[in-house]
This record gives structure tokens, C-alpha cells and sequence, in this order.
């Protein structure tokens, strides 16, 4: 892992985000990239004011840039490879911008709480990356605090994927923190547990990991999201992965209605993994 992007809008949800990048740029000697965008005021033409240039507000962005970079230093002893980018525009579409430039291999978000998610950028933003980004997405949850990665659930449907390259992020996160990889599958009662060949396939990249190979079939009543938030809480697990092409699981995930149904979202990071 050689780049980690931390978008941040300076609130407590992307800044909690912002530290947990950090720590994982530190364990893996990444470079880390602090982007804001920032965006110029609606003009009033019946209430009069002065409107800020694009000028004075590209450098209030640098300058909270600037702050956040100095904290960080100061916390891991001057230890990371920092660098500051602002843009002006929507959030959505620069930080898809910067990606494209940049190549990030990870990009780190925050999360707010269940209820907010349709009502505030930052979860609206990072639920948009996780459906479209061409590159893994790390979402963190606002209360989050970094702790090591020992026990991963891969939640996978077993379609066909180009698993040596998609793979890569969790390989990485595994090995650094020598973790177990569950690769469970969610089976719907009215179905028959198939697709052996992609499994097969799944479980050879992952031949070079602690791994083990869980099949659910889903209970009367349950969904998909109950299924896996029971196996996060029976078996510990601390970060969720999520592969391509599951953008109707992430939106079920994400927008679910009842409260319980968001219980693991809001207790381990959910990572969702992407094709280059």
C-alpha cells in the first residue's frame, strides 16, 4: 500500500476518519493525502454581504489543511509522508478527480450515524463512493477508534471477479495484521448454495491467508444484512469487505430502515472493494 486518500470537510465525523487514515499510513509507510473541497456560497441578492473569492476560500481550505496536517505530525512524532490538496467543486466529483490522478490504493471516509445518512455529506458522500469509485473505499464509522484487524468477513455472492487484483487491499490489511479471513456467503431459503467453481476460485487467492469458508442460509423472516450482522457479532469480527458489483447489499447495508440492522455498520469499518 503505497497511497491512502483522507477526504475531510474539518467536521468530527471526517476528521475521526482523517485518524484513522493516518494510523494505517504510518503501519504501512503510505503516503497520505489530505483533500478538501470546498465550494462557494449561494449568493443572496436581497441580503447584502460580501461574498468570498475562490481565492480567500482555496486558502481558508489550505490553511484547516495546513492545522490538520501540523496535529497529525505532532501526534506520530513527525513520522508521516503528508501531502495537502484542495479543489473547488462538489465534493463527489473532485474527490473521483483526485482519485483518478492520484491512484489511490485506499480511500479512507467517515461515516455518520444511522439516522443521518441521507441528511449529511459526509455519509451521502462516502455511500456514493462506495457504490461507484473505481478504487477501495474504507468507511468509518464517526465513534470509531483504530485497532488492529484480526478478524475479517469477506461477504461475497461467489460471481465471477478478477480476484487477484480486487483482492489486493484485504490481502494487504491481512497480512499486516496476520488476520483471519472468513469468506461467507448469505444463501436465500428459496435457493440452493451453488456456484462452487467461483468459490473455488475465491478460495485459492486467498490460499496465502488464515481463511475459512462459512455458508449461511438465510432464516424466515431475516435479510441478508441480519445474516451478517449475527456472523460479525458471534464471531468478532472487526472489519467488514464487501466486493464488487454488490451495490444493492451496500444499499440495503447503508439505508436500511430498522436500527438493529445497521448494529455491525456502526461497530466495525466496512470496506468495499472495486476493480481497477
Amino acid at each position: 500500500m503505497n497511497t491512502i486518500l483522507a477526504p475531510t470537510d474539518f467536521s468530527d465525523v471526517s476528521l475521526n476518519a482523517v485518524r484513522y487514515a493516518a494510523e494505517l499510513a504510518k503501519l504501512t509507510g503510505s503516503k497520505l493525502i489530505l483533500f478538501n473541497a470546498y465550494a462557494s456560497p449561494p449568493v443572496a441578492f436581497e441580503i447584502p454581504f460580501v461574498t468570498p473569492t475562490d481565492a480567500a476560500l482555496e486558502e481558508y481550505s489550505m490553511d484547516g489543511l495546513k492545522k490538520l496536517e501540523a496535529d497529525l505530525q505532532q501526534q506520530f512524532d513527525f513520522g508521516l509522508k503528508i501531502e495537502r490538496k484542495c479543489a473547488l467543486g462538489f465534493e463527489v466529483d473532485r474527490i473521483n478527480e483526485i482519485a483518478e490522478t492520484e491512484k489511490p490504493d485506499l480511500i479512507v471516509m467517515g461515516m455518520q450515524g444511522v439516522g443521518f445518512l441521507q441528511e449529511h455529506l459526509v455519509g451521502s458522500t462516502t455511500t456514493a463512493f462506495m457504490r461507484k469509485s473505481c478504487c477501495p473505499v474504507l468507511a468509518i464509522h464517526k465513534n470509531m477508534l483504530f485497532k488492529p484487524i484480526q478478524k475479517i468477513a469477506l461477504a461475497s455472492d461467489y460471481e465471477e471477479l478478477d480476484t487477484d487484483a480486487v483482492l489486493q487491499p484485504l490481502k494487504e490489511l491481512a497480512n499486516m495484521f496476520n488476520s483471519h479471513v472468513y469468506l461467507l456467503h448469505v444463501t436465500p431459503e428459496f435457493e440452493m448454495d451453488s456456484n462452487l467453481t467461483e468459490r473455488i476460485q475465491l478460495n485459492t487467492s486467498l490460499k496465502d491467508l488464515k481463511h475459512s469458508i462459512h455458508s449461511i442460509r438465510m432464516e424466515q423472516g431475516n435479510s441478508v444484512v441480519d445474516e451478517i450482522n449475527a456472523f460479525v457479532v458471534k464471531h468478532g469480527i472487526d472489519l467488514v469487505v464487501m466486493m464488487p458489483r454488490h451495490h444493492l447489499l451496500i444499499d440495503n447495508i447503508l439505508f436500511e430502515p430498522e436500527t438493529k440492522k445497521m448494529a455491525f455498520h456502526a461497530k466495525v469499518p466496512l470496506l468495499s472493494l472495486h476493480a481497477r
